[in-house]
């Protein structure tokens, strides 16, 4: 009685051990994912672009996201409920381009464009559009801006946090920075390219 009493808590030990392990495994692949820079959610973020700080933790960052998403692939992250998230590579000689999809149950629900980089897209200015997306809570952080290389200046498009609704769908769900007359002239480029 006392050997099969033993193999049982033997037998126990071991399950909790391995159920641990498995899911240490699936926590540190999920983290093996770059869904962004984790600064973006960071409070106070916004406010320390300033013009003399701004310009080059914004070029740090898109630098970041570029070393990332050069060698990247498109990868589907599956939570433990019907919804999933996708991102997915999109490149042509002028764009590059990572978009983000919510799949819910085997459909895709909505997108976003997670991270974006247009040269010379407005003269000699780049446009970045830097996304975080933060698992836990299913918040989108994003900043889309206008960067001159030549005057090492930045003019700020938009800064929000967006919802992901249990539905998939994306809603903005914080707006703490638009600038309307240059989201129109970034719609403006994009539709005409």
């Amino acid at each position: 009685m006392k050997k099969i009493l033993g193999l049982f808590i033997f037998l126990a030990t071991l399950l909790v051990i391995s159920f641990a392990f498995t899911k240490n495994q699936k926590e540190n692949q999920i983290s093996t994912y770059f869904l962004g820079d984790k600064l973006l959610a960071k409070k106070g973020y916004f406010d320390n672009l300033t013009e003399d700080k701004g310009f080059p933790i914004i070029k740090k960052q898109n630098d970041l996201y570029e070393k990332n998403y050069s060698e990247f692939n498109d990868i589907v992250h599956d939570s433990n409920s019907n919804l999933k998230f996708k991102l997915q590579k999109v490149i042509n000689e002028k764009k590059y381009r990572i978009i983000l999809y919510t799949i819910l149950n085997n459909k895709k629900k909505d997108s976003i464009d997670f991270y974006e980089n247009i040269a010379n897209i407005r003269g000699k200015d780049d446009y970045y559009c830097l996304s975080y997306l933060d698992l836990k809570k299913n918040e989108i952080w994003q900043i889309k801006v206008f960067s001159s290389k030549a005057n090492k200046n930045l003019s700020f498009i938009s800064f929000a946090k967006k919802k992901v609704t249990k539905s998939g769908n994306i809603k903005t769900d914080s707006l703490y920075y638009l600038d309307e007359s240059l989201e129109l002239e970034l719609y403006n480029f994009k539709t005409k390219s």
